[in-house]
């Protein structure tokens, strides 16, 4: 294969493949492993009491057509919810039910948490040590391992696309070296021969 064709092949497959790889790996990072380190992070958090002031189930939808102008409709859910607490005689409000970042479909643990937490409810955070404006209601991820499959997929497909392509390359590059390699060497021992 000619070296002009080779790295046209490098760019295409390089160009093709490397979006799954980038976008399966940011969301498995932002979805998956970000959460488990927030929780990392969190374990000097100080237990504080708070109260509830609202907790809702948050709905949202994502429209999408296919190429037959079909459209279907995914539904996201999200726990909102507001609560107060106390650090040094200072009330703060905080948001933040748990550190997972991305919302998916599965609402069933998310119904019970709403239900287990109306507005007035007296329960505990946990309280950033040196930033009291930082806390969250659980450290604990809830994460639906259906959820991974996904962006794993997409990944391990970039990854072992653009490692085919570079193998494949490669062989190409070291198969088009030896002919070459093998002439001279066949010279030179016709010329030592002479």
């Amino acid at each position: 294969m000619p070296k002009k064709d080779r790295s046209g092949c490098l760019l295409w497959g390089t160009l093709f493949f490397s979006p799954f790889l980038i976008f399966g790996a940011a969301f498995l990072y932002f979805g998956f492993a970000k959460p488990f380190l927030s929780e990392q992070r969190a374990s000097d958090w100080v237990q504080t009491p708070c109260v509830i002031e609202s907790c809702s189930l948050g709905r949202s939808e994502s429209t999408t057509t296919d190429s037959n102008n079909r459209k279907s409709t995914s539904e996201f859910f999200s726990i909102d919810v507001t609560y107060t607490y106390e650090v040094d005689e200072q009330t703060y409000t905080s948001d933040r039910y748990d550190f997972n970042v991305l919302t998916d479909g599965v609402d069933d643990w998310k119904r019970d948490v709403v239900r287990r937490l109306p507005t007035g409810t007296k329960t505990v955070c946990w309280v950033a040590p040196d930033d009291p404006t930082e806390a969250v209601l659980t450290k604990a991820p809830n994460i639906s391992i259906a959820v991974a499959i996904p962006p794993a997929i997409f990944a391990l497909f970039g990854l072992a696309g653009l490692l085919f392509t570079y193998s494949t390359l490669l062989d190409k590059n070291r198969n088009v070296d030896s002919p070459d390699q093998e002439s001279s060497s066949n010279q030179d021992g016709s010329d030592d021969r002479s």
